[in-house]
């Protein structure tokens, strides 16, 4: 019974975390067979969520890009009706709605219908965003000082390189952005 205990204490003792930022090796990388502990290595996977992180900006950047190319399969005559009640400067369209109500009637859609050529893929997108995400605050949770600079600069770069093109996509189409 000592033995074992001694066993189960010595493999925990092991897989502790370290709660304070540090550049030591050791720490494991999103898997247990992903433990960085020499220079070179942890230089490698700074190297790696360095370009993986400009890679989730590049995503984050061409987002807007896609749901562009998806809008077009949206039915004409959904985008015409909420164009038409939902850009009307008439007042009045209150009064016609609780007209609308005492009636019995419904008033008219004011959110798109839902087609699935362009929301599933649209979800998707947005899934994998925040996968990518998730995987860099993982990566964060280590507190290796290293990675964590990494994930900045590589943000940073990212942003600087990519983020004109969603920026781009917005500003000539005026699509709002909700991420």
């Amino acid at each position: 019974m000592d033995m074992h205990m001694n066993m189960t204490s010595g493999a925990h003792a092991g897989m502790m975390m370290v709660p304070f930022f540090h550049f030591a090796g050791g720490d494991f990388l999103l898997f247990e067979a992903w433990k960085p502990t020499s220079g070179g290595a942890i230089g490698g996977a700074c190297v790696g969520i360095f370009f993986f992180a400009m890679f989730e900006r590049l995503v984050h950047a061409f987002s807007p890009a896609l749901l562009l190319y998806l809008a077009p399969r949206r039915p004409r005559s959904a985008i015409e009706s909420l164009r038409d009640h939902t850009s009307s400067p008439d007042h009045s369209s209150k009064a016609s709605d609780m007209s609308m109500k005492e009636e019995g009637r419904l008033p008219p859609r004011t959110t798109p219908l839902f087609v699935f050529s362009v929301d599933v893929p649209r979800g998707i997108v947005h899934g994998f965003q925040r996968l990518l995400g998730f995987i860099l605050m993982l990566v964060a949770m280590t507190f290796h000082a290293g990675y964590i600079l990494s994930i900045i600069f590589g943000l940073t770069l990212g942003e600087i390189l990519f983020g004109r093109i969603a920026y781009r996509v917005v500003k000539d189409v005026g699509y709002q952005n909700t991420t």
